[in-house]
């Protein structure tokens, strides 16, 4: 069996020693380790609750063995050639198991396909919600079978670098809001179990859930002051969503579809709306003809200026100067 902690161990040898009456047990020391081998005739599940037992009543909890027979009945003596820890390295799957035997050492496979594409292709249209559930669902495979632990570790932790650096691209107003890169990763890499791990990733998920939930909720509202502001500066030009969204290097789809989320018109109507809210204030406060204000706010035909305007003001654009107050 080996364990860690040397010194406390050591101190424990006496009273061990009682508890095998009629054993040898020989202690060896090697690196980080402390080695005990039990030459007893006990079977080795009674040993693996005797010492359970024995070391979680001594205060001992945080200890991990691996307990296999070591030597054939021809043994004279305790070698270290015989000492093979392989199986130490299962810890990472057993979670709260403490004592291994060679019945408990598993089959480890390899990662199952994930599909970067789906997930980048999720980021970049600002779906993150899709693109987390996409990675919530790749975890709930992992939670069920065993994979290899630094390739795991490896691949979250470049998941979650790859979010990070999403953060920055689209959100760097808002990248400081409680939030640390190293810190991440080092909860990652630092998951001693595969059920810890999991556990981890899951939360960090959640946070880059809420994250983004705040962040696109500030995000949004910017957006969309930005958005008004270039409709209004670019109203005299022939302009469509199509040139907003590429203006704002956005996917058109997403770009359509935050529109008509946060705009009661669409963007033909709310572009029309600028135009002749535009057209109003030049005739009460410019000297321009009609047909000069009309081309000045993006209409090539006064006639259908004329048809427009007094569709949404009641009135026609002369009658409307004639007022010389905007009429609401």
């Amino acid at each position: 069996m080996l364990f860690y902690e040397e010194d406390f161990v050591l101190k424990n040898k006496l009273t061990l020693t009682d508890l095998f009456p009629y054993s040898n047990i020989y202690w060896l020391t090697i690196q980080n380790y402390v080695i005990i081998i039990i030459d007893s005739k006990l079977v080795t599940t009674a040993i693996n609750e005797a010492m359970v037992s024995y070391l979680q009543t001594i205060g001992f909890h945080d200890f991990f063995g691996y307990l296999r027979p070591f030597f054939d009945g021809n043994a004279q003596a305790p070698s270290l050639t015989f000492i093979n820890d392989s199986p130490l390295n299962q810890r990472f799957y057993l979670n709260d198991q403490q004592i291994v035997t060679d019945e408990t050492v598993i089959t480890i496979q390899r990662l199952p396909i994930f599909s970067y594409e789906t997930f980048h292709s999720f980021l970049n249209s600002l779906e993150e919600e899709a693109a987390l559930n996409y990675c919530f669902r790749y975890l709930t495979l992992l939670d069920h079978q065993l994979f290899d632990e630094h390739e795991m570790k490896d691949f979250f932790s470049n998941l979650f670098y790859q979010l990070f650096q999403h953060i920055e691209k689209f959100y760097s107003a808002y990248s400081l809001v409680n939030i640390n890169k190293v810190t991440t990763l080092s909860i990652i890499n630092n998951s001693l179990t595969h059920k810890k791990l999991i556990e981890n990733v899951q939360t960090q998920f959640t946070h880059f859930e809420q994250l983004f939930y705040s962040f696109k909720s500030n995000h949004h509202e910017q957006l969309k002051q930005e958005l008004i502001k270039f409709i209004k500066e670019n109203a005299s030009k022939k302009i469509t969503l199509r040139d907003a969204a590429d203006f704002f290097h956005f996917n058109y789809t997403y770009f359509s579809s935050f529109f008509s989320q946060h705009f009661d018109l669409n963007f033909t109507d709310f572009l029309t709306r600028i135009r002749i809210e535009k057209a109003k204030t030049l005739l009460t406060e410019h000297q321009q003809n009609i047909s000069e204000i009309s081309a000045a706010v993006g209409f090539s035909d006064i006639s259908y200026f004329s048809r427009v305007f007094k569709k949404e003001t009641g009135y026609s654009p002369s009658t409307y100067r004639r007022k010389g107050v905007h009429i609401d």
